[in-house]
């Protein structure tokens, strides 16, 4: 077999297996091995073998009748997949704005195997530029208590500068990170001090509010309003918007409790 067929067949088991989970999530009927095999066209063999792989790698499970379904692990994968791309959904306007804001490629880092990807960029107007990193692992460095992370040339590229500003969760954890990636011909200790950084972390602040991971803030006390005894009746109150920086205002009637 030629290393062309090789990749074709290959390609062919990838489509079979997809479309054999997809008939496990759309079909009502009962998932045996007959009628899986029925529904896709394919012999029980084929069937057979396809089920085997996708057991071993624990994305279905057997029941004592011969009956499959997806396992638990097959929906914690979908339920990733979709946090991730809820998050790149998210940052894409406010990653588009820093592009502008700083003249560089902004990409968007999420967790992935105790590390972190570089899942969606935002690119510059910039004639030199770095090709992409989509897809690429971005370490997390010794310093992960910062704010601000800055290296030149060691964590992807010797020639690529990259400067990151973690979005934290709970427990310190690195939820997501906005990450400048610029030829390192471009960067300087002076230029990420007086143009970079403070973009940089205004811009994170801004995801981490959508994302709802921003500082707990409690409604701003605008005004009170009190009775002619001098008690108070009503309040003006700013209450905070969980997505931004800003407040909606809303008043708050205090009701006296009869005797």
């Amino acid at each position: 077999m030629t290393q062309t067929d090789s990749r074709r067949y290959g390609l062919q088991n990838i489509n079979q297996a997809l479309d054999l989970i997809d008939v496990l999530l759309t079909i009502s009927d009962r998932k045996t091995l007959t009628t899986l095999s029925d529904h896709l066209g394919m012999s029980k063999n084929k069937v057979f073998r396809l089920l085997a792989t996708l057991e071993e790698r624990d994305f279905i499970v057997r029941s004592e009748q011969g009956d499959y379904r997806l396992s638990s692990a097959a929906f914690s994968m979908a339920r990733k997949i979709s946090e991730r791309e809820s998050v790149a959904h998210l940052a894409r306007p406010i990653m588009r704005q820093l592009a502008e804001t700083c003249g560089e490629a902004i990409y968007l880092a999420v967790p992935a195997h105790g590390s972190l990807i570089l899942r969606d960029v935002a690119e510059c107007r910039q004639t030199v530029r770095a090709t992409s990193f989509v897809g690429s692992p971005l370490r997390i460095p010794d310093a992960a208590g910062s704010d601000l992370w800055v290296d030149a040339g060691i964590l992807l590229d010797r020639d690529i500068a990259t400067i990151a500003a973690p979005i934290r969760s709970t427990g310190d954890d690195v939820a997501a990170a906005l990450v400048i990636l610029a030829p390192l011909l471009r960067i300087s200790t002076e230029r990420i001090e007086n143009e970079l950084a403070a973009p940089l972390r205004t811009a994170a602040r801004q995801l981490a509010l959508r994302l709802g991971l921003g500082p707990a803030r409690s409604p701003m006390l605008e005004r009170c309003g009190t009775d002619r005894r001098g008690r108070l009746r009503s309040a003006a109150l700013a209450f905070p918007d969980p997505h931004t920086e800003n407040y909606h205002h809303g008043r708050l009637h205090i009701i006296e409790r009869r005797r």
